[in-house]
């Protein structure tokens, strides 16, 4: 059975309060645990944070954007970008939906199941067009 973070961090946090060292906190995690415990560089890390006064046993929350560009809100907004016109272009589905190119062809091939199969006309057009806007 693995252990949770919590109570390992618990058990630390009891151990350090009756005066053991990082060392032999973690030989008697490794004793019991083996390789699922923590390194001693984590058990020294988190009886510092514990001296330092921490109380709380929880990962603390982190800000920042989400891992990934492709939400259920994305997903829905591309399906109905394509739905309207299924004639776009990954360039334009990535400048709507504010994503990158890589990240609009992931969506289109993985999450819609659709491909492009463009001509060498249709390409040297859309590249003509693109060139058209961007110089107006």
């Amino acid at each position: 059975m693995d252990p949770s973070k919590e109570n390992i961090r618990f058990y630390i946090f009891t151990r350090m309060k009756l005066g053991f060292k990082a060392k032999q906190i973690h030989e008697e995690l490794v004793s019991v645990y083996g390789d699922s415990c923590p390194s001693f560089d984590t058990v020294a890390r988190w009886i510092r944070h514990f001296s330092a006064g921490r109380e709380s046993l929880e990962d603390e929350e982190r800000s920042g954007r989400p891992c990934s560009s492709l939400t259920r809100d994305t997903v829905a907004r591309a399906e109905a970008i394509v739905a309207e016109d299924r004639s776009i272009t990954l360039r334009f589905l990535a400048s709507e939906l504010g994503i990158s190119y890589g990240s609009a062809y992931t969506l289109m091939h993985n999450e819609l199941r659709r491909s492009f199969l463009a001509t060498n006309k249709q390409t040297r057009i859309y590249s003509l067009l693109y060139i058209y806007i961007d110089f107006n």
